[in-house]
């Protein structure tokens, strides 16, 4: 379970001036539930990567609480990192092939040789990978970036998993192979995250809806409006 209590955020408005601050999440109060997908919906800039990072355990906050099944980040910030598991939406890889990415994550995360190349191995197949994960990860398409995203993060599975616009920018059916991962990893009981402004995977993905805006959490009213308008747009 993750609770958002009141999160405030902000940041420097430039760098010559380090004392005035720009508001990025202002107040921001949520919860997410085991075995659902709360998906996370707003414009561009409206604190949805930030509140992301914030939870995953990449980036400070000024006030407020963060906490995820029990535990509150602010104290125990490795241990948030190692039970957070996320995917931003730009994807950075070692120029290696996409086996070698998931053997050597499993490495740093404590598993044995023969234990990370199972796992890498169930992922592939999970995933539909064979076809290039022998391939040098710095020439993927978007599509394959995605799918090797997402199985460095499950080499190890973390209790609470963040997606950041998974599906943005993929091809019809690797769309759908990420969207039935994501779907599968509630079913598992996972607690499942994700930011997205395509209002495709809100209606096929999204257990529960919060909406943000200029850092604050919007009403249910508001984001009923924004969905049919986007019902419209793409009607």
């Amino acid at each position: 379970m993750v609770v958002f209590e009141n999160v405030e955020k902000t940041y420097p408005a430039s760098w010559l001036d380090q004392t005035a601050r720009t508001e990025v999440l202002k107040g921001l109060s949520f919860e997410a539930l085991p075995g659902e997908i709360l998906g996370v919906v707003g414009a561009n800039g409206a604190g949805k990567t930030t509140a992301f990072r914030i939870l995953a355990g990449l980036e400070p906050w000024d006030r407020g609480n963060v906490i995820v099944n029990g535990v509150n980040a602010r104290n125990a910030p490795q241990w948030i990192r190692e039970h957070v598991g996320i995917l931003l939406e730009k994807h950075g890889f070692p120029k290696m092939p996409g086996q070698m990415v998931l053997e050597q994550t499993g490495l740093c995360m404590g598993l044995t040789l023969a234990q990370s190349r199972q796992r890498a191995s169930e992922l592939v197949e999970e995933l539909d990978m064979g076809a290039f994960v022998g391939n040098m990860a710095d020439k993927y398409s978007r599509g394959q970036l995605g799918r090797l995203g997402i199985a460095r993060m499950m080499m190890v599975p973390a209790p609470v998993l963040v997606f950041d616009e998974p599906t943005v920018g993929l091809d019809f059916l690797s769309a759908e192979r990420v969207r039935k991962f994501i779907r599968a990893s509630a079913d598992k009981g996972h607690t499942v995250l994700l930011a997205t402004h395509l209002l495709n995977d809100i209606k096929l993905l999204c257990d529960q809806i919060v909406g943000l805006e200029n850092g604050v959490r919007t009403s249910d009213a508001v984001v009923r409006d924004w969905l049919r308008a986007q019902e419209q747009v793409n009607s």
